[in-house]
């Protein structure tokens, strides 16, 4: 009997009409290409993704370059001698530091001594 059943179901569709038969052809590659488009186009949203966040990226560095890039210009406007002049006043700015640290040293020296004469 089922011998019998599989052979109604072979030859159901060696009997098909040939227009159906091209017609289900031309569907089974059309749904071969809309699978394809589709993977196509997960890729390219993916792909768009990607591209966005960098976007999103460097607009968020480009603030951060641009006081960068107005930090060299003014390097170069000042010139060697401007370079100069703030390396001297870093250099008195240390300076200046150290004789408050030292004068303060020397206060607290004198209030011990102060307080042990009286």
């Amino acid at each position: 009997m089922y011998v019998s059943m599989a052979a109604d179901v072979v030859s159901k569709h060696e009997t098909m009409n040939p227009c159906c038969a091209v017609w289900k052809e031309r569907y089974s590659k059309m749904k071969e290409q809309r699978t394809a488009l589709r993977q196509g186009l997960n890729i390219y949203e993916q792909q768009i993704g990607k591209i966005e966040a960098e976007n999103q990226n460097l607009k968020k560095a480009i603030p951060e370059e641009g006081l960068q890039a107005d930090i060299e210009r003014e390097k170069k406007q000042k010139g060697p001698q401007a370079q100069e002049m703030d390396r001297e006043v870093l250099l008195l700015r240390t300076h200046v530091s150290e004789r408050e640290t030292e004068i303060n040293r020397h206060k607290e020296l004198l209030e011990r001594e102060n307080k042990g004469r009286f």
